[in-house]
Formats: structure tokens, sequence, C-alpha cells
């Protein structure tokens, strides 16, 4: 005797009913990539409302003090990881996109779209360089502690030295690993708040 292989018809994620083969379905757009959700067509419009609705009436000042916490999280962290177990990991930047872009989201009223993207791009850029700075002149200050053999007072480079010492490390050894890691930490703060849409099926 054979088993019925037959799969059950897929359900309408906002009202519940059997969508047939022969109708239009539209497919959420889903945080997860491996999570698929559709919707009939008669729910297709109150669900293109609340995409809408995400994008509208933004608390600007509430997304950028978002992002500022959510950079601050992950400078913290960054700096922490550098002073405990003297080193740099570069890919925690992507988690300083994440939480920045997850701030400015939440710290808005739970909204998205372009706006908010520009904002948590350019906080992150801010972060991370604010990071490499605060890791930087640790270790300076770590390698004059070592030669000098005692721990002088500690110095602050100026922004434009700091700069400069940045760019002639580049020419004499260009880090083409932290420059990806950068870029993906600067991709993920800009496309996590990206307004959502329906796509038909």
């Amino acid at each position: 005797m054979s088993e019925n292989t037959t799969q059950p018809a897929p359900l309408c994620a906002k009202c519940g009913k059997e969508l047939s083969l022969s109708e239009t379905t539209f497919l959420l757009d889903s945080d997860d990539e491996n999570v698929e959700e559709r919707v009939c067509e008669e729910c297709s419009q109150s669900v293109q409302d609340e995409y809408h609705e995400q994008t509208t009436d933004i608390n600007y000042i509430g997304a950028i003090l978002g992002g500022l916490v959510g950079a601050a999280i992950g400078v913290a962290v960054w700096y922490l990881v550098a002073i405990m177990f003297d080193l740099t990991i570069g890919i925690i930047a992507i988690g300083v996109g994440f939480l920045v872009a997850q701030g400015a989201m939440f710290a808005s009223g739970n909204k998205r779209g372009m706006s908010l993207q520009i904002i948590s791009l350019l906080i992150t850029a801010a972060a991370l360089f604010i990071a490499e700075y605060l890791v930087g002149v640790y270790f300076i200050n770590q390698f004059f502690t070592e030669l000098l053999g005692s721990s002088p007072e500690f110095v602050w480079i100026p922004i434009g030295e700091f700069i400069e010492l940045m760019v002639l490390g580049m020419r004499e050894e260009f880090d083409f690993i932290a420059v990806v890691i950068w870029g993906i930490g600067l991709y993920t703060a800009f496309v996590t708040p990206k307004a959502k849409k329906l796509t038909a099926k």
C-alpha cells in the first residue's frame, strides 16, 4: 500500500485560508531568508499598508539616539576585547553595523526606509572610525610602555595625526580583509532598516 504524499495546501499567513495554485499570492518580506510566508490577494493590501506605515512618521531624533546607543555598545565591546585579549577582531565591525541599525529602528518606533538606512550607515561609519582610533591609541601607548619599560602618562593622539598614520599603514601594508569586513559592517547597517515589500508569486 503506497503512502499518501500529498502536500497540504499552503495557508495565508494573514487570514489562514488555503491558497490555491491558480490564484495570485504575495510573498512576505521576512528578515529570515529561510522563512517563506505568503498572503492571499485579499490580505495583500492590508500588509502593504503595514509596510507603508513603517516608512512614515519616523522619529528621527529617536532613530539617531538609538543608533548612537547601538554604536556605543559596539565600540565598547570592540575596545574591551582589544585591551583584555591584546588583539583586534575586525569582525566586530559587522556587529557594530547590526547594533546601530537595530537601535535606530527600535528607537524610531520600529520604522524602516531609506532615511533610516542613511542614518545607520553614517553612524556606523563614525563608530568604526572611533573604535579604530581608541584601539589604535591604546596599542600605541602600549608600545611606548614596553619601549620605556614603565607606564608613561596616557597620550591621546590628535585625530589628524591618527588619520595620517592610518593612511601610511595602508600604503605600507594594505589589509584587504579589514577593508572587506568594514564594508560588510557598513552594508549590514545600510540594508537592515530597508523598507519591506510584497512580491507577487
